[in-house]
């Protein structure tokens, strides 16, 4: 398993940043765009795959050719590269393409990241809306990251429970 420093930490959150960003380019203009069609990815059933799935999963495979060329992909629309690294980066480019094609602003950008097989950070980013989350474990990595360097972010703020609140009618959602 790969070890992850807090530099390198920094470095895969900037990264997951950039592919997020990239996917933002390459959807927005897809997205409510008259006559955008999309193919079926499955005989028995409905999986739709659009032009914006493909231009997004390609926008980031090129962000990590030139951030982290030695680092796997396992794309929903492009398949599998094998990396030298141990870091595997995992992109579904429109999660909720059926709701993309019908314009519902109900689809995002996933993006994850396995270290040996094991999840250390998540990414759901809202093009629509600019919210991007983003989840870091520490204590998968080897060695585990320091304390402070996992966590959920929005928008880069750090989210946190309320520890006053005991059940979810207390938390006022």
């Amino acid at each position: 398993m790969a070890d992850i420093s807090d530099n390198l930490a920094e470095e895969l959150w900037l990264t997951a940043h950039a592919l997020a960003d990239a996917a933002r380019g390459a959807i927005l203009p897809h997205f409510r765009a008259t006559g955008l069609d999309a193919e079926n990815k499955e005989a028995g059933g409905f999986d739709p795959v659009t032009v914006a799935d493909h231009a997004a999963e390609t926008a980031m495979r090129e962000v990590l050719a030139q951030r982290r060329p030695q680092d796997g992909i396992l794309g929903e629309e492009q398949g599998i590269v094998e990396g030298t690294s141990g870091l595997t980066w995992v992109l579904d480019p429109i999660d909720g393409t059926q709701n993309f094609v019908h314009s519902l602003p109900i689809s995002c950008v996933s993006i994850g990241l396995a270290v040996g097989g094991i999840p250390v950070l998540g990414v759901i980013y809202h093009p629509g809306m600019d919210e991007l989350f983003l989840g870091l474990t520490a204590a998968a990595a080897s060695p585990p990251l320091a304390s402070d360097a996992h966590g959920s972010y929005l928008n880069g703020t750090r989210l946190r429970t309320d520890q006053k609140a005991s059940t979810c009618v207390d938390m006022e959602l």
